[in-house]
């Protein structure tokens, strides 16, 4: 990327492999650049190295303002790492969002991003994971459904209710 270079936008998603070669290429052309607004590098495999050389470049780069990180191999120990390096440098953060979602962070560095993006509300960490998207949508079934097996038998109640009225009908013809 070049300091002039008039792109907005970077998406990255799903290369086969990001090497530490290709991150520090990447970092090093995210310190000059000057237009890049968003940044994704979702599903990549990026492991904790690479994402730290990624958050380090932010603290430089002034004009970026969504990272997608998610979808990747960071892990508790770089997630702890990204969130301890933003944390130490938050006057330096410029990001408004930066995505973190199913990367095996673990409970402690969620309790991290939370205690980051009350802080720090202009600049926020999203972090979801399978188990609380599972937890999410099953929430809302068990609202829906709170008893599967009455839903059942009301399913079949009512599949019997309509055979009846369209027997009825069949037989008033």
């Amino acid at each position: 990327m070049h300091p002039n270079c008039t792109l907005r936008s970077l998406s990255l998603p799903e290369m086969s492999s990001f090497s530490q070669k290709a991150a520090t290429a990447l970092a090093e052309a995210l310190h000059v650049n000057t237009s890049l607004r968003y940044l994704d590098l979702a599903k990549n495999r990026i492991d904790c190295k690479i994402a730290v050389k990624v958050c380090e470049a932010l603290l430089i780069n002034k004009t970026i303002a969504i990272v997608d990180l998610s979808k990747n191999n960071i892990g508790m120990v770089g997630s702890k790492k990204v969130l301890t390096l933003l944390e130490k440098n938050s006057a330096s953060v410029n990001f408004r969002r930066l995505d973190l979602s199913i990367n095996a962070i673990g409970s402690e560095s969620k309790n991290l991003i939370e205690k980051f993006n009350k802080k720090n509300p202009q600049h926020q960490i999203i972090c979801t994971s399978p188990e609380m998207i599972t937890r999410s949508f099953n929430s809302v079934q068990l609202l829906v459904y709170p008893n599967r097996k009455a839903l059942l038998k009301g399913e079949k109640d009512f599949r019997n209710q309509l055979n009846h009225h369209k027997a009825r009908k069949d037989i008033k013809r």
